[in-house]
């Protein structure tokens, strides 16, 4: 048997529900009362909740952010282990054997349900116990152990905290000296101090000192010029100095340096000096005085004792003395203010790597100054804290005594909701887990979507008792749904009619043998002569149906023992004739499968419109196969209440193999809620039923005939 599940589409929820609903509600019923009776069972458990609320201690901050060694503030999370600790357990058990309360460490743990509220720096304690005072007592005791456990775990945090910021301290004053020490040693030693103004200023003073050079040189270059007229106007009248210059003496030309020099360090300390730093500038301008001075009157002694009449270039003499003395005071400027341009453009060029290392150093500055303020600042406050004397965690709220008329569990309006939608997940997958386990063809979409078969007609489960059609009320679904079944089976056939009709199932008690004699009792309400013919000689049934003396009938036709129209008993009041099966061969498949029986069924065709066969089950035995190889056409039956699927695939392969035309199907207790299968081995011994006698029909003793079974 194939036991594969069916697939489920979402059309067929509502039904597969409605089927199995009586096993939902079993569920149900059996979820909600034992949810009920474990309620009802369970002892009364009470809470009561404190609150604790946890303060940062602010010399935690930087000792955090500024030291890897420093002590952390603990999170929350750590709290809560805190909170569960055997040390915390302990403490709150010593709490409450002072009051008298005898309650071990190990149940203070059990009963403490600690939770975090989020987004605040607050933590419940939350005791349950089968005692409503006791549960308030544990949570206080826990809470006050809790603070005091902190409050000594905090002095020596504080302690720690402050030697830890006391030697941070000391550090970062140290780190700050050091930076303010190099950032002043620096402006110092490079003058730099506002970097873009001296980039201004420096710009100016090359403008300035290229300009002053310029009317320098053209200074110089006068004064040279006027000197060597001067000396050459000496020379052509004094022949006594010969060819050569002043210059060629070494006393003119040792106080010609001296005057260079002189005038160059007066040049150069005029940048640096005023007026006001006597001794200095007065100095060397006396200096330089004396040096004209004495060249003046060197040059002029010079001039007078080489030359003939010294009356007469006494007056050249000093105006060459005064011109070489103005040349060397302009060499001298024009030799400053070159070495003051090279100065300042150097530190021009080296003020961008001076402003970068000033910045530097002054951010290391400011650096050390912040970090040494802000330890000097928490160092404070943690001595304020300390003499405060401030807890960590304080009890915000203390848990009172629970309300004996609202214990927290059992909650009975929970666990009933919880029962029930229990109760309804159970028979729900229990319903579809039934109907994957089952096999059993059901519904005419079934029968399309697995034996690819048309369902002709789908005969309602009976319920007034009746059995044939003929008993029923005209109107009645099951006699209507008969005439659709012969209304099917004519319309499939219009083009090539049907003479000889097999009715088979796949197993027992699907119904073929009710559905053969109300198909032929249709069928001759019509007017055709039908002939229904009783082939299952293994486990007859149509002459219990119809109400006829079985001992004689188609096994006797088959052996010669009665002719065809002595067999055929007719039903009075209508056109249909049945042949009942006689007695029970020892071969049926022979007597089926044999030349006389070819002959016979030609002898039907002849004398009646339409012959139904009634034959056994074609899975079970091959009765059935036999006759449909002989017979236009077949019908297979399918018990929508027991039919197993892989059982109908099997007949229909069967059928197949013999090459006999398969009209369709019907669904026999279409739509029945009830219904049961029946699987066994041997047909044969399969207990026949009594059927009542038909009411219509009279036996031949003159007994009233009942109804048949829809089952056979």
């Amino acid at each position: 048997m194939d036991t594969q599940g069916a697939e489920f589409t979402i059309k067929d929820i509502g039904p597969i529900l409605i089927r199995r609903r009586w096993l939902m509600l079993a569920c149900l019923v059996m979820c909600v009362l034992t949810g009920w009776i474990i309620t009802l069972r369970s002892p009364r458990v009470y809470a009561a909740t404190s609150k604790l609320l946890f303060n940062r201690p602010s010399y935690a901050v930087l000792i955090s952010d500024t030291s890897p060694t420093a002590p952390t503030v603990e999170d929350k999370a750590t709290q809560v282990y805190l909170l569960k600790s055997k040390e915390v357990a302990t403490m709150a058990q010593k709490r409450l054997e002072a009051r008298q309360i005898d309650v071990s460490a190990s149940q203070i743990s059990n009963a403490l349900k600690i939770a975090d509220v989020e987004n605040t720096d607050v933590i419940e304690l939350r005791a349950e116990h089968t005692d409503p005072v006791l549960c308030a007592s544990i949570s206080n005791a826990a809470a006050e152990a809790f603070v005091s456990y902190k409050r000594g775990v905090r002095q020596e945090n504080v302690g720690t905290g402050i030697g830890v910021l006391t030697d941070q301290l000391r550090v970062a004053e140290q780190n700050l000296r050091r930076a303010e020490q190099k950032l002043s040693e620096y402006k110092s030693q490079n003058r730099v101090v506002r970097p873009e103004k001296q980039a201004e200023n420096a710009l100016e003073q090359i403008t300035k000192l290229e300009s002053g050079i310029a009317l320098s040189e053209a200074d110089l270059e006068q004064s040279r010029r006027k000197a060597q007229v001067l000396q050459a106007q000496l020379q052509s009248q004094t022949e006594a100095l010969g060819s050569g210059t002043l210059l060629n003496f070494d006393v003119i030309s040792e106080l010609r340096k001296q005057l260079t020099n002189v005038e160059v360090e007066i040049l150069t300390a005029e940048q640096k000096y005023t007026d006001k730093y006597p001794g200095v500038l007065p100095a060397l301008r006396a200096q330089r005085d004396e040096l004209k001075r004495r060249l003046e009157a060197e040059v002029t002694s010079i001039v007078q004792s080489k030359a003939g009449s010294p009356e007469k270039q006494s007056g050249l003499a000093d105006a060459y003395a005064a011109a070489e003395v103005e040349s060397v005071g302009f060499a001298a400027r024009v030799t400053v203010q070159k070495d003051m341009l090279r100065e300042v453009n150097r530190a021009l060029y080296e003020l961008p790597e001076k402003e970068r290392e000033l910045t530097r150093l002054m951010r290391a500055s400011d650096v050390a100054e912040t970090i040494y303020t802000n330890l000097l600042s928490n160092l404070e406050k943690a001595r304020v804290d300390r003499t405060r004397n401030t807890d960590s965690v304080v009890i915000a709220e203390r848990a009172s005594p629970a309300d004996p008329k609202k214990p927290v569990r059992p909650n009975r309006k929970r666990n009933l909701l919880t029962s029930i939608l229990v109760g309804l997940a159970v028979g729900v997958f229990g319903a579809f887990l039934m109907e994957h386990l089952d096999d059993t063809v059901r519904t005419s979409e079934d029968i399309k979507r697995y034996l690819d078969l048309p369902v002709l007609g789908q005969i309602p489960a009976l319920t007034d008792g009746y059995r044939l059609v003929r008993e029923m009320h005209p109107k009645s679904p099951v006699a209507e749904a008969y005439r659709t079944l012969r209304s099917n089976v004519s319309f499939v056939s219009i083009d090539d009619p049907i003479r000889t009709l097999v009715i088979t199932s796949a197993s027992v008690s699907e119904g073929k043998s009710m559905t053969a004699a109300n198909l032929a009792l249709t069928m001759a309400l019509e007017g055709k002569e039908v002939l229904l013919v009783d082939t299952d000689l293994r486990h007859p049934t149509q002459h219990e149906l119809f109400g006829l003396d079985g001992e004689a009938g188609f096994t006797d036709v088959l052996t010669g023992g009665m002719s065809l129209a002595d067999a055929a008993v007719n039903i009075p009041g209508t056109t249909l004739s049945v042949i009942p099966c006689g007695g029970l061969p020892p071969n049926p498949s022979e007597l089926l499968a044999s030349e006389k029986m070819g002959e016979l069924v030609g002898e039907m065709i002849s004398r009646y419109d339409m012959v139904i066969f009634d034959t056994p089950p074609c899975t079970l035995v091959a009765d059935a196969v036999i006759l449909a190889a002989r017979c236009d056409a077949v019908v297979q039956v399918i018990d929508a209440e027991s039919a197993a699927r892989q059982a109908a695939i099997d007949a229909k392969e069967a059928l197949s193999t013999a090459r006999a035309r398969l009209l369709g199907t019907v669904l026999n207790r279409a739509g029945g809620t009830g219904g049961r299968y029946y699987y066994y081995y041997h047909y044969e011994d399969y207990p026949r039923q009594q059927l009542p006698k038909p009411k219509f029909m009279k036996t031949k003793n003159g007994n009233g005939g009942g109804s048949g079974s829809q089952e056979e």
